[in-house]
């Protein structure tokens, strides 16, 4: 009975909540908010800035991007406007930036109406693919060393995507580290699985492979 009661109490409590807001048109209120919120931004940010005669910005000397791949083009123009050079560092195999719906539209709007290229269209393009395509002969470079996984592991990586380059090479730092990794896997008898998972049923097959692994 007392849990009947206060449940019935929440009811009553947001029934009466629901009809305030309908009396009261909390949209209207709330766009009035927003509006007044505005004015005062404005107001404030001209009184602190409205007499400069600096910029308000600084350009940088540096700007450094990481993932820009998974940045949307419009945000890492913006990054941009206040640097004298930039280092932009990404993977355009990986993932890429996630966009709205809603964005999509917008986005589309705006480059119909000003009949922007293909390469700062922001539905399909990220910040990183924008500039190689606005770019094409931007100095380009590519990581030598991955320090993350073991090399039987991202040299499956380089086989599917990245043309078979190889890493690791002889002579080089990561190269001890990688035979100090396989001593490890051979002394415990440690298997490394190599798995395709492009088609449908990859769990099943990555079961199979277990279970023959550790019968």
């Amino acid at each position: 009975m007392i849990y009947e009661h206060q449940i019935q109490e929440l009811k009553n409590e947001i029934l009466y909540l629901h009809q305030q807001l309908k009396l009261n048109n909390a949209k209207s209120l709330q766009e009035n908010l927003q509006k007044k919120s505005m004015i005062r931004l404005k107001l404030h940010l001209y009184n602190k800035y409205g007499n400069r005669s600096k910029p308000i910005f600084h350009f940088n000397d540096y700007v450094i991007m990481d993932e820009a791949s998974q940045v949307s083009p419009e945000c890492g123009f913006l990054a941009l406007s206040v640097a004298q050079n930039a280092i932009i560092v990404g993977d355009s195999k990986q993932l890429p930036n996630v966009v709205t719906q809603e964005d999509k539209e917008s986005y589309q709007k705006i480059w119909s109406a000003y009949h922007l290229p293909d390469s700062y269209n922001c539905c399909n393009t990220s910040f990183l693919d924008s500039i190689i395509s606005t770019i094409p002969d931007v100095p380009q470079t590519i990581l030598r060393e991955h320090y993350r996984c073991h090399p039987k592991i991202i040299n499956f990586c380089n086989q599917e995507f990245y043309d078979g380059y190889t890493y690791h090479h002889e002579g080089t730092k990561q190269k001890e580290r990688d035979d100090i990794k396989d001593h490890i896997l051979a002394s415990y008898n440690i298997p490394i699985l190599r798995l395709s998972t492009r088609e449908s049923g990859e769990r099943e097959r990555i079961v199979a492979k277990l279970s023959k692994v550790y019968a």
